[in-house]
């Protein structure tokens, strides 16, 4: 259930409300968790009316969502993975400011739901052109109501989604971009081999990655180690132990830091395809280059090797 409510008169000025939530996060699942958070600490001060009513937000869909949060908190610590069910326990929530670490959780939870942004132009008219795609449908456009349907750039390549429907056209009606690294780590299938003299990791045939070899195989062991322990933790539940004493600490910071240095970072992307440009369009922004040029010296070391976090290079088929 959607948890706004907007009168078609004032769609405009509640886009600008929920840009505010967005705070620049490009994911209409943030805005929600954002939105959320706001509205608990507003009801505090006896503030929440107010809240909901300045950024079109359904007080009762909020309770619902608040209530089903406690709910999982509570599941999770009978199933032993929390040490409390007190959803604000700072202990669970460690990395609740991580936000390239969040994004990355939210693309485990939608995965296979992916679409590949191919460029962004904006025609003579000023209007902005977004070229985004899914292995199944080809070419999909964003809903209007979603906070990236006038984005004009993507840091990263990918969008994973929840609800896609079709119409006139296939819309993804919410998106959060995401990088090349959440995919490589909770995708569901992961294959490396050599193609062309490059180290390949595919994810599926439309979804490609090239790298150095030292990246590909740190990669390769973080996952296969993290699926190992994934495996532990369903037979023997238990609270996460995140000290850097600990192999399960040493593993999960190391996948962590590796996820939320690459949303830092920002990581280049594949060439645009020159056949399809449109005479009457001008590129916006160039895709072509590396616009980071301080990743490129960027590297990671930590107990499972040294490599860089941002030389993975995605080049999805169509």
């Amino acid at each position: 259930k959607d948890a706004f409510v907007v009168p078609i008169e004032e769609e405009k000025v509640f886009f600008r409300k929920k840009k505010e939530l967005a705070m620049g996060t490009k994911s209409d699942h943030l805005v929600l968790a954002e939105a959320l958070t706001r509205w608990e600490a507003e009801n505090e001060t006896n503030g929440g009316w107010r809240f909901t009513r300045e950024y079109y937000l359904s007080p009762n869909t909020l309770s619902m969502l608040k209530d089903m949060k406690k709910q999982f908190a509570h599941h999770l610590h009978d199933m032993r993975f929390l040490s409390t069910s007190y959803v604000k326990d700072r202990a669970s929530n460690r990395n609740s400011h991580n936000i390239g670490l969040i994004k990355a959780i939210i693309c485990a939870g939608l995965y296979p739901n992916v679409a590949i942004v191919k460029n962004v132009k904006r025609n003579k008219k000023g209007e902005i052109k977004q070229r985004i795609f899914t292995p199944e449908d080809g070419p999909v456009s964003l809903h209007i109501r979603s906070i990236n349907s006038n984005e004009p750039f993507f840091e990263g390549r990918f969008l994973v989604y929840h609800l896609k429907m079709k119409t006139s056209k296939v819309f993804l009606h919410d998106t959060t971009m995401v990088f090349a690294l959440a995919l490589i780590f909770f995708g569901h299938n992961f294959e490396l081999f050599k193609e062309n003299g490059m180290v390949v990791i595919e994810l599926s045939p439309k979804i490609r990655f090239t790298c150095a070899t030292s990246t590909a195989l740190l990669v390769k062991e973080l996952r296969q180690r993290l699926d190992q322990l994934l495996e532990y933790k369903v037979a023997h539940p238990g609270v996460t132990d995140w000290d850097q004493s600990s192999d399960e600490g040493k593993l999960l910071r190391a996948i962590a830091e590796l996820i939320s240095h690459e949303d830092e970072q920002l990581s280049m992307v594949e060439e645009s395809d020159e056949d399809e440009d449109d005479d009457d369009d001008e590129d916006f922004p160039d895709y072509t280059e590396d616009r980071y040029s301080r990743s490129s010296s960027n590297s990671y070391r930590s107990g499972y090797g040294r490599a860089s976090t941002s030389g993975v290079t995605p080049f999805p088929r169509f």
